[in-house]
């Protein structure tokens, strides 16, 4: 009952997130916790050519931390070619398999999530560019209201105060994606040059005689050895 809840839950938030769930209701069967979703006729298991198409959805599986939302046909291709994401159980604070989640797996700071996903999923966040995921952040951020309220209100305080965390923390990413742009493309200011009159000077004879006899040293060897530093010869 405590794992079904919670995909109940995690497929409205999927809604509220603008990602498509089937239909669905949940249903209290004497005490049992029963879930139904609508069949969806000719759906087929996407494949290697609808990662564009799912990658849409990447910030809400972050948030919701869908751990298994790529694999076992969790996500369905629908006759339009539209992805829908199916068999949300492994969201929210549950695996997919049942059982609570580990501590560090399911906490507010999402940039954990993120980097764990990014790092077991590298073809589907492979469609996704810098500029689009913060597009993507950008939007999510904007419905944080929409989804702590409707949390709070259903009565899930701890899951609202958590989620509102992870809305938060999602501007780490986009802040950490900021700063590896500007690395990429350092603004590079055009430096100003001098006048060759102000930048070189051409030594009259006389001018080299004073210069040289005013260098300390007996010798040629020793003059230059002195008026060397870490620059260079003076």
């Amino acid at each position: 009952n405590e794992h079904v809840k919670p995909e109940y839950l995690a497929n409205q938030l999927y809604s509220a997130l603008g990602q498509r769930v089937p239909d669905h209701e949940l249903y209290d069967d004497n005490g049992r916790a029963v879930l139904l979703s609508r069949f969806i006729p000719m759906t087929s298991v996407p494949n290697g050519n609808d990662y564009p198409e799912m990658a849409k959805g990447i910030i809400a599986d972050v948030l919701l931390a869908n751990w298994d939302v790529y694999q076992n046909d969790n996500c369905l291709k629908d006759a339009a070619g539209r992805i829908i994401r199916v068999d949300n159980g492994g969201s929210l604070m549950y695996k997919a398999q049942g059982g609570l989640k580990p501590t560090q797996d399911w906490t507010g700071d999402v940039t954990v999530t993120f980097r764990s996903m990014k790092r077991y999923n590298p073809q589907v966040f492979a469609q996704v560019d810098d500029n689009d995921m913060l597009k993507m952040i950008d939007e999510a951020q904007k419905k944080k209201d929409t989804v702590v309220n409707f949390l709070a209100q259903s009565g899930q305080t701890n899951l609202s105060m958590v989620m509102a965390q992870r809305f938060d923390n999602l501007t780490k990413i986009a802040d950490d994606i900021k700063r590896k742009q500007a690395l990429k493309n350092p603004t590079i200011v055009p430096r100003k040059l001098k006048p060759a009159t102000d930048m070189y000077k051409i030594f009259t004879q006389d001018e080299l005689d004073t210069l040289w006899k005013a260098t300390p040293g007996k010798s040629a060897r020793n003059k230059l050895y002195h008026t060397t530093d870490s620059e260079g010869w003076k």
